[in-house]
């Protein structure tokens, strides 16, 4: 396997008038590759920590590596900086497992060079802290899905808190 790591990103317009960012790495060869799409917590983003080495790493261990901005994490158009709150306070957990069935919807587009170079077969999710709730949801009842991961992923959702019980 050539070693050369190869980085590209694209854009996916959503029903709210926003984007989901991705961020696409993967290294050359000759046929399609599983594809491991890598999704964010709270107050995460696809720059943020250890997701550019993590995403590079699983390119160079031969995948196609798909590290995604759920489109209102709070981050702005710079990509780096928590600068839009109004977007955040709009987040919700199931938009953004909606925004993952977007960006799966996506992988398999054949008018998409993405997807000339991934296996859609064979797919892998990966949800840090919050996002292990939308993994697992989507995840779960699709069949394109093969593995799923959660990093430090929540185990249950309190949406009510403890005073309101």
């Amino acid at each position: 396997m050539n070693s050369s790591l190869l980085h590209s990103a694209f854009e996916l317009p959503t029903d709210h008038g926003r984007s989901i960012r991705a961020d696409v790495r993967w290294c050359p060869a000759d046929a399609p590759r599983p594809l491991v799409v890598i999704c964010h917590g709270f107050k995460g983003f696809k720059e943020w920590g250890f997701h550019p080495y993590f995403g590079a790493e699983l390119a160079h261990a031969g995948f196609v590596a798909v590290s995604v901005n759920f489109s209102h994490n709070g981050v702005g158009a710079d990509l780096m900086s928590f600068t839009d709150r109004e977007g955040f306070r709009a987040n919700t957990i199931s938009r953004e497992a909606e925004e993952l069935e977007r960006v799966l919807d996506f992988a398999h587009d054949s008018n998409h060079w993405l997807s000339r170079l991934v296996d859609t077969r064979n797919i892998g999710l990966i949800g840090h802290s919050r996002a292990g709730y939308a993994v697992f949801t989507v995840g779960s009842r699709r069949e394109d899905v093969g593995a799923i991961a959660g990093l430090a992923a929540v185990s249950e959702l309190n949406v009510e808190p403890e005073r309101e019980k």
